[in-house]
């Protein structure tokens, strides 16, 4: 049995190796946090059930029930034909930023802010096509005004609702929407503003990226097969490969042989793979003259779309041929793109795949049908063909049982649990939703680091370890008085989350705050308040908030444009937030 008085420092180190774990990248979030939990419950100091009821919290409970509800809508109710009334009368980027920015603050006020950023990306993304626009002047409003508009709400974001599991854990009053408004709005019409004058300006246009003559992505690497034996025989040259306006040929893969360069003289065989090197429209062009080249992809009829692997895929790390690509999601990879890197040398199929890799996928009926794919891609273009299905008489009857219910949870009281519990029951019993699209939906990596990040915060607390750590912010900032206690927490908070993940920075700094309340004796939802706002106020890392990195590689931008655009709005956002936090509960 280990002596209770050393149970503190084995949750410090605990807590040490885990954010080490999670800078470093060296597993993934909800593992690192894994780790911690195992260990925890190892030494005795956590017990299962303990880690068994955090899994079974109510506000993680909450978040992950919005995930299924929101999947749902995307599912059944196409918003693009909306989405082009609302931005008709935009003329210029910079106007569609605007009337994007305050959109889409709105919903997120109402919405989970990551599943909204995975519905418009794709819209963006072709606006920006149609209008000879670039993503990257528009990819980085997205995820600020997300960010922003999710402060207004306690569902907005996750980070609202982790916090709130925190202090029903403590037995501490949660907080609500009432809390948020003012702060949130406030935040939001600043930096809205900020973006519209400034923002904008600062922002890079990479046409490496999408260049004005509407390129469909940057150069890709495409890989084409002999599929006509009229082809047989033929040399590259007679075959019309030679001297190609936008693309050029690299290798050629027969059987388990790269043959590189590819002479003129080469000499075509059947099935062979043919990989070039360009625009994908271009070599779409060589295949569909008719001249025997065909896309490796077991449908005819195909559409070509873009889409990115975004953080926390189950596709990192692993091969399409690993992962059984075609199989799971009726989809051909067959083209990359990796950060202007050019990926030779490698059948497509034996690339390992990077978190942020473009691909351009072939794709058949079956994913037509099934387009939210997921968490595993982020569809980025449209489907050409697609068109907007009439809305039937059973979503039309769920729509109206959810605005009722959406009223209910914001005006009159009904606990959000017990909303998006009807909701759900309501999306299974009208069939727009399945057990089958349930399972596919559920992030149980989300689930699982929420539940070991509740879990090791409150051990921080149990042991004592979170009041050494509160000892020593006292000691520093209690010269300033309660408002630099503040300050200090906030700045705390700040730095986690940029480094780490908003979950993470809140299981960590709650508990200090905490304790700093209880010691000092005085009303402690001023400090939760800093924390909260804090934990989602990153704006100048791609990494420390999900939707930065659901934008970073779409609009090809780089780490110091996060910093160059983010650094002004971190300016706006920390005084507003501190300055209404403290006038607000006057501290």
């Amino acid at each position: 049995m280990i002596d209770p008085s050393v149970h503190p420092y084995i949750v410090l180190i605990t807590l040490a190796v885990v954010l080490v774990l999670l800078f470093k990248e060296v597993v993934k979030a909800s593992i690192a946090f894994f780790l911690g939990v195992i260990v925890l419950v190892s030494t005795g100091i956590v017990k299962p059930t303990d880690f068994l009821n955090d899994l079974a919290n109510p506000q993680i409970a909450t978040i992950i029930l919005l995930i299924i509800v929101t999947s749902a809508l995307r599912k059944n109710y196409r918003t693009e034909q909306y989405l082009d009334k609302l931005f008709a009368g935009a003329k210029s980027p910079q106007g569609f930023m605007l009337r994007m920015s305050v959109f889409v603050s709105g919903i997120s006020a109402f919405v989970n802010n990551t599943p909204l950023v995975a519905v418009m990306m794709p819209y963006v993304y072709s606006w920006c096509k149609t209008h000879g626009a670039h993503p990257s002047k528009l990819m980085i409003p997205l995820s600020y005004a997300a960010i922003l508009g999710g402060m207004m709400t306690v569902i907005g974001t996750s980070t609202n609702l982790v916090l709130n599991g925190f202090l029903a854990k403590n037995n501490l009053p949660v907080l609500g929407s009432s809390d948020f408004f003012v702060v949130g709005f406030s935040i939001t019409v600043l930096g809205t503003l900020y973006m519209y004058f400034f923002g904008y300006n600062l922002l890079p246009e990479y046409k490496e990226v999408f260049n004005e003559a509407k390129a469909k992505a940057p150069e890709y690497l495409m890989e084409v097969k002999v599929a006509s034996p009229k082809l047989e025989g033929m040399t590259i040259k007679e075959a019309g490969l030679t001297n190609l306006k936008g693309i050029y040929l690299i290798e050629l893969h027969r059987d388990m042989d790269i043959i590189s360069p590819v002479k003129p003289e080469e000499i075509l065989q059947l099935n062979d793979s043919l990989l070039f090197m360009g625009k994908p429209e271009k070599i779409m062009d060589l295949v569909n003259l008719g001249m025997g080249f065909a896309m490796p992809t077991q449908s005819n009829k195909t559409e070509i779309i873009e889409a990115v692997i975004p953080t926390g895929s189950s596709l990192i790390g692993k091969t399409p041929k690993e992962c059984d690509f075609n199989h799971h999601f009726h989809a051909e990879l067959v083209a990359l793109h990796r950060k202007g890197e050019k990926i030779i040398n490698k059948k497509l199929q034996f690339v390992h795949l990077e978190q942020g890799d473009m691909l351009l996928l072939s794709v058949n009926e079956e994913f037509v049908e099934d387009m939210d794919q997921g968490y595993d891609l982020y569809i980025l273009s449209k489907i050409e063909h697609e068109t907007s299905p009439k809305i039937g008489l059973k979503a039309k009857i769920f729509l109206a049982i959810f605005s009722v219910l959406f009223v209910s949870i914001a005006f009159f009281d009904l606990p959000m649990l017990t909303g998006v519990l009807i909701m759900v029951f309501l999306l299974l019993l009208l069939d727009l939703f399945t057990y089958k699209d349930i399972t596919e939906k559920v992030d149980l990596d989300l689930l699982l680091m929420l539940a070991c990040a509740l879990t090791l915060g409150n051990a921080m607390v149990t042991t004592g370890a979170a009041k050494q750590i509160a000892d020593g912010v006292l000691s520093v900032f209690s010269v300033f008085g309660n408002q630099g206690l503040l300050i200090g927490i906030y700045f705390l908070t700040l730095v986690l989350t940029a480094f780490l993940t908003n979950a993470a920075a809140v299981s960590i700094a709650f508990p200090i705050a905490y304790s700093l309340s209880q010691q000092l004796g005085i009303e402690g939802t001023p400090f939760f308040m800093a924390i909260v706002f804090a934990a989602s106020g990153d704006f100048m890392t791609p990494i420390g908030y999900q939707t930065n990195l659901m934008v970073y590689n779409a609009g090809g931008y780089k780490p110091k444009d996060f910093l160059r655009v983010g650094f002004p709005m971190t300016i706006i956002y920390t005084i507003v937030s501190i300055a209404i936090i403290l006038f607000k509960y006057k501290l």
